[in-house]
């Protein structure tokens, strides 16, 4: 167990120094519904100069130690530290933003017909765990949930490129008709403009944007109340080269809440800054005291706009100091 949290400690850390990942335009196979989403370059995090230094040899052990794991990558053809490319993952948070619908892009290089044998073979010895049933061309597999809840998921091969999954059969049949031209997605205004100002070439991108249902719980909260109503969207982009670069956006109403959030910040990050600079910790204090200091806050007309900076020499120390905490 303690292999599997510190494979799980790494590989998060991995998610925050990793390489480039597109997000000019919504991706078209996503639902137009999508409030949340994640998208990550899987190989090129892997081939990143971080991941290779302080993560790689022990994602690779871990597979080559777990032989149940071994035993059913060999059996799928599928290597995933080299056939995986990337996975983004979507949510429509609607009115109830703990049982979101999710939807998942998994793209990369599958032997669909190996796995198809598979699959077909699991579903007909454990028709309890796996069903596969048909949507036009399309072979589409039924993962049995367990447990109170109960939660599936359902998923298909558009080709040997693409695999895509959803909590909801008819999400997933959509998602293919969409990825054969049927249908396409007209995303809101809110979540358009936010993956557009994202740009290209991020690590990690991350979307949110406020849902009636997100607002409403917020609006529960006495102390984000006002936050919700100011709020439209909010944005993440993680970049690496031999740094980490962060830029977080919150988008606003309009340009004078902007000015308001982007004042308050200024103030937190200052007041952050000089705490850990006084920190007990010598090694790490200096380094947090740093990153604080040098981030940046600014308004710019209805956009919150923060920068911060993790130099090569900062990230070696903290992934160090990860690594010593770890069982």
């Amino acid at each position: 167990m303690w292999k599997m949290t510190r494979i799980c400690s790494l590989l998060a850390l991995t998610l925050l120094v990793g390489s480039p990942v597109s997000a000019a335009a919504p991706d078209k196979l996503l639902p137009e519904t999508t409030d949340m989403l994640v998208n990550i370059n899987t190989k090129a995090l892997l081939e990143s100069e971080v991941v290779k230094k302080h993560a790689l040899d022990e994602i690779k052990n871990f597979i080559k130690n777990n032989d149940q794991l071994g035993a059913i990558l060999t059996q799928l053809n599928f290597d995933p530290l080299k056939d995986l490319s990337s996975i983004t993952v979507a949510a429509t948070l609607g009115n109830n933003p703990q049982q979101p619908d999710v939807f998942i892009i998994a793209r990369g290089n599958y032997d669909v017909d190996k796995v198809q044998e598979t699959l077909a073979a699991v579903a007909k010895n454990m028709p309890e765990k796996v069903a596969v049933s048909e949507y036009g061309k399309f072979k589409v597999y039924e993962f049995k949930g367990q447990g109170a809840r109960n939660q599936g998921m359902f998923g298909a091969f558009l080709d040997k490129n693409t695999l895509i999954a959803a909590t909801k059969k008819a999400d997933l049949e959509a998602g293919i008709d969409r990825g054969t031209g049927k249908k396409t997605s007209k995303f809101k205004k809110e979540f358009t403009a936010a993956v557009e100002k994202l740009g290209e070439g991020q690590t990690l991108s991350l979307v949110l944007v406020m849902s009636e249902g997100l607002k409403r719980a917020m609006a529960q909260n006495g102390q984000l109340a006002g936050l919700a109503e100011k709020l439209e969207a909010g944005t993440l982009g993680l970049v690496v080269k031999d740094n980490v670069v962060a830029d977080l956006a919150l988008h606003t109403t309009d340009n004078a809440s902007a000015m308001q959030f982007s004042e308050g910040i200024s103030q937190l990050k200052n007041f952050f800054a000089a705490a850990v600079e006084r920190s007990e910790d010598k090694e790490l204090g200096p380094v947090f005291a740093k990153i604080l200091k040098n981030a940046t806050v600014s308004a710019d007309g209805p956009r919150v706009k923060i920068r911060a900076e993790i130099d090569a020499d900062s990230v070696d120390k903290l992934a160090k100091k990860a690594k010593a905490k770890l069982p």
